[in-house]
C-alpha cells in the first residue's frame, strides 16, 4: 500500500506497535470502526432476512450454511470474508473445526472478565 501511496505523491509513513489504543486518534478510529462493522453486519441481515452473527463460531458456520442454502453460494461473497478459513468451513461440510478451537465472538470477550 505504501508504494501506491507513493506514486501518488503521498509520503505516510505506517508504524505498528503494541497497545496502539493508548492514542485517542487510535481509540476513537477502532470505536468508529466497530460501530461501521455493527451497522453494516445489522444492515446485510436486514438486506437478507437473516440475522448474520459476527465472529467465527460455530453459529457463524451454520449461518453461513442457511445462507448458501437461501441464495447460493455466489451471494456469499456479499457478506463474508472469503479469504477467512470460517468461509472454508461454511462452503465445505466435510471440514470439521477442531475441538479446541476458541469461539472468539463478542460473548466470549464478555466472559473473560467474570
Amino acid at each position: 500500500m505504501e508504494n501506491a501511496l507513493k506514486k501518488k505523491g503521498m509520503n505516510i509513513t505506517f508504524k505498528q506497535r503494541p497497545h496502539a489504543e493508548d492514542d485517542t486518534a487510535v481509540a476513537a478510529a477502532s470505536v468508529l470502526a466497530h460501530n461501521a462493522y455493527k451497522e453494516a453486519l445489522a444492515a446485510l441481515s436486514n438486506k437478507y432476512f437473516i440475522t448474520l452473527p459476527p465472529g467465527a463460531s460455530d453459529k457463524v458456520i451454520e449461518t453461513g450454511r442457511e445462507f448458501v442454502q437461501r441464495y447460493g453460494a455466489e451471494k456469499l461473497r456479499e457478506v463474508a470474508k472469503f479469504h477467512f478459513l470460517t468461509t472454508q468451513y461454511i462452503l465445505d461440510p466435510e471440514m470439521v473445526r477442531e475441538p479446541e478451537s476458541t469461539d472468539f465472538t463478542p460473548d466470549y470477550f464478555m466472559s473473560i472478565d467474570d
